[in-house]
């Protein structure tokens, strides 16, 4: 049995809150396995990921070249920086909660090395073998590293971005400022741009919805959110709509489900019990959206969204 079979939810989050609470650096907490915002050591799963979005949103919108993209959430290296110019872009921005992205210049040498050796070369991957330092080697791949979150799209011009991705991060936006990232996206989003993101609705002490148990004012505090426990607790039809009132048309892909909700409603607070069983059954899903006003789309958006009222 594995430890987080073993292990019930609840021991998970006690666990996760007393070692939060502990005064130990974030990047102690890395060198041990906990909390960590991805894997820096090996460039090959952020290549892969990078390239699973680019394809799927690429079949939906053709992505130019020399394109410009946005990750959102990069977590522990800023390899996206690298793949996104393997794959023939211009310059990249990294966004996310914090300055979490590791700063030493040999993983980014070798990132580049190994993307090379498969066949996508860039003139930049020889300046970052000659980067001596961390802005040197942002510098070399013409790309961006802001840390102060939602706040942080401010600094991103209008209309500046082709694509926009990311991988089990929105589900992270506080609550109150899924709405105004939302918003940011498409002001920043060039028209015929395209995003793509995978979203897990799971919770993070067992992979079911407990946290569908506590009250919006223990469960909205920084406490949660620096335990690495934090979810904002949208549901599949809550992130569409958002979606909508911004101005996106979407195409729903990969859809992971439980057979019944994990969570009975009589255990969840009162404001999720009225949720449909069909949000409630949706673990996580992969999506891929566009601004609603290309004229192009019309007919593309109002087939999408017959298709997702029947799914």
């Amino acid at each position: 049995m594995s430890l987080r079979k073993a292990v019930p939810w609840w021991g998970r989050y006690y666990g996760k809150l007393i070692l939060s609470a502990l005064p130990v650096p974030y990047s102690m907490w890395r060198r041990l396995g906990l909390f960590r915002h991805g894997d820096m050591n090996d460039p090959a799963p952020a290549f892969e990921k990078f390239r699973s979005h680019f394809e799927s949103a690429h079949a939906v919108r053709p992505i130019p070249e020399n394109f410009t993209a946005l990750e959102l959430g990069p977590g522990d290296s800023l390899f996206s920086a690298v793949a996104t110019r393997g794959w023939g872009g211009a310059g990249s921005v990294l966004l996310d909660a914090g300055a979490f992205a590791v700063r030493d210049v040999p993983a980014y040498r070798n990132a580049a090395r190994l993307l090379a050796e498969q066949g996508r070369q860039s003139a930049a991957f020889a300046a970052v073998q000659e980067a001596t330092d961390f802005d040197a080697v942002l510098s070399a791949l013409n790309a961006r590293y802001l840390t102060g979150g939602t706040a942080s799209m401010a600094e991103i011009p209008d209309a500046s971005v082709d694509f926009i991705w990311s991988c089990v991060v929105l589900e992270h936006v506080p609550r109150e400022e899924f709405d105004i990232m939302a918003r940011e996206m498409r002001r920043v989003l060039r028209p015929g741009g395209v995003m793509g993101h995978s979203i897990d609705l799971r919770d993070h002490m067992g992979g079911g919805l407990n946290n569908l148990r506590f009250p919006a004012e223990a469960w909205e505090t920084a406490r949660i959110r620096d335990a690495g426990l934090y979810t904002n607790r949208l549901g599949y039809r809550d992130i569409l709509e958002a979606f909508r009132n911004a101005g996106f048309a979407w195409k729903i892909g990969k859809v992971d489900r439980w057979p019944a909700p994990p969570l009975p409603r009589a255990r969840m607070q009162p404001e999720f019990r009225g949720r449909s069983d069909e949000d409630l059954t949706i673990a996580g899903f992969d999506i891929v959206l566009w601004p609603a006003d290309d004229g192009a789309d019309v007919a593309r958006v109002a087939t999408d969204r017959k298709e997702d009222a029947e799914a």
